[in-house]
């Protein structure tokens, strides 16, 4: 079987090829891993675009212009590497409904489009506010041994627990 259309890669070699990428990523570009400003960047890149007018009276966008840096480039790479793997090992579902969500809350395309979005601004505001996502904070910061860092490690774990008691209970779904 070729290594890269199996299913599942081990989780130690998934690990160790990301830290390799972090080193990399430090060296050439003077970056850490991260992916929320690159959303930021896009939302400005859409704004600049279509709404001149607004995009000009933005504090934000004139403090932090948008423009294609490494964090563009690697959230353009996830996505592709990350279809590419779906491809290469022939596993590509497209669900709108996973199916734990449906058996806890049903087959309502819109509750859950609508959960979804309000999940992500939740999270996008957060990452934002904290300075970095889950990949920045974690990834970065933990491996780089800072405080900051490793408490946002902590309660990613602890917020991710909270909310799947608080969704889905203790019933085995």
């Amino acid at each position: 079987m070729n290594f890269f259309t199996q299913k599942k890669w081990s989780p130690y070699l998934g690990g160790f090829l990301l830290g390799i990428l972090l080193l990399v990523a430090v060296y050439f570009s003077n970056k850490a891993l991260g992916a929320s400003s690159a959303f930021t960047r896009f939302a400005g890149f859409f704004e600049q675009f279509f709404m001149k007018d607004h995009f000009s009276q933005l504090l934000y966008y004139k403090q932090y212009k948008p423009y294609v840096d490494f964090t563009v480039l690697s959230l353009i790479g996830m996505f592709f590497g990350g279809y590419l793997s779906a491809r290469f090992s022939n596993d590509i579902k497209i669900r709108l409904i996973p199916k734990l969500w449906e058996k806890r809350f049903g087959p309502s395309k819109t509750l859950r489009i609508v959960a979804a979005l309000i999940g992500g601004i939740f999270v996008g505001f957060g990452a934002r506010m904290a300075g970095g996502c889950t990949s920045g904070q974690g990834i970065s910061g933990g491996s780089f041994l800072s405080v900051s860092g490793w408490l946002a490690i902590c309660f990613f774990f602890l917020g991710g627990i909270i909310t799947s008691f608080i969704l889905f209970g203790r019933k085995d779904y």
